[in-house]
């Protein structure tokens, strides 16, 4: 489904140059554990500790390989370029292994070819753990649309109860990201709603090298109305679901949050590889009107570079879309 919003030539291209990096450490990964099947298969003869550390390194590309692929799945779009990346890749090192090897032009193993299988190992799992940091998180590209939160104007009674309050009104809200991809379906009490979310604030040395500020969105909660404060009157507060194209595996997520918060900790502030991590939280988008009806409205959180949601002062923003939609 596409929403026809524009994203901007800069997000568009660094969606595609990410995208394109996770294909190519797949194809490596690929690529170099089929040349140590090949070479273990042609090379029958060698002795038996050489033909031990090819299957082992096989294995290791492999292993690390499949893991890779768990974690980058729900990231990755199949489109045309990444299929080429990746089956090139594959496909080049066991093809220039095995013609070295009817040549003539390849040297017997040596423990300088053991040394270069372990740091390529060791440089892809790096390359892996770097480009996966961003993984179930938005890219802060430019002052854009991020989310469209659709109030579809449904309603339904919940029996169980919500806040002690048995027969508790719900209202329906999808969540979308503007490729048109279904982010979550939520049921929610309440006359108003907000997204949370989280933003891991780069260095201005890192931002002037391209790499984007980045914000996780983490739940969606719903608020009643009365006089004081709205976080006195919360209602429920709902995670993001774990799947979908911000979904993250559950193995990965731990990881990435220890490298994430060992990276936090290990900085300072203005120094050259800072990371701060900062909450935050959209504006409020209502759920019902004046008179407790249900409405049927869209709106769109913007997120700009700095992470700070929707810094217009007409946000929420609305848009008429289409029947269809």
């Amino acid at each position: 489904m596409e929403l026809g919003i524009e994203r901007g030539h800069i997000a568009g291209l660094q969606n595609f140059l990410f995208n394109l990096s996770l294909a190519v450490t797949l194809g490596l990964f690929a690529g170099l554990a089929l040349r140590s099947l090949v070479l273990l298969a042609l090379d029958g003869g060698r002795p038996a500790l050489v033909k031990t550390l090819r299957a082992l390194a096989a294995g290791a590309f492999l292993g690390l390989g499949y893991f890779d692929f768990q974690f980058a799945n729900n990231l990755l779009v199949w489109d045309r370029p990444p299929r080429a990346v990746l089956t090139a890749l594959a496909l080049a090192f066991p093809l220039i292994a095995f013609a070295r090897r009817k040549r003539g032009a390849a040297r017997p193993p040596s423990a300088r070819q053991g040394v270069y299988v372990g740091a390529s190992l060791l440089a892809l799992c790096l390359l892996s753990i770097l480009t996966l940091l961003r993984a179930g998180m938005v890219a802060l590209t430019g002052d854009r649309v991020t989310l469209i939160v659709d109030v579809t104007g449904e309603t339904r009674t919940e029996p169980a109860p919500f806040d002690d309050r048995p027969g508790t009104a719900l209202s329906h809200l999808v969540i979308w990201l503007p490729s048109g991809a279904r982010l979550g379906d939520f049921w929610l009490p309440g006359d108003r709603m907000r997204v949370n979310g989280r933003i891991y604030r780069l260095s201005p040395s890192l931002n002037g090298m391209g790499l984007p500020n980045l914000y996780q969105f983490l739940s969606v909660a719903s608020f009643a109305a009365g006089p004081g404060s709205a976080e006195e009157h919360a209602i429920v507060d709902l995670p993001f679901p774990s799947d979908g194209p911000l979904g993250v595996d559950s193995r990965w997520r731990k990881i990435q949050a220890a490298i994430l918060s060992g990276w936090e900790n290990g900085s300072t502030d203005g120094s050259f590889l800072a990371l701060r991590t900062v909450p935050n939280a959209s504006s409020f988008y209502p759920l019902v009107d004046g008179q407790g009806r249900a409405i049927r409205k869209t709106f769109l959180l913007v997120l700009p570079p700095s992470g700070n949601a929707t810094s217009r002062g007409s946000s929420p923003l609305e848009k008429n879309v289409p029947e269809s939609f």
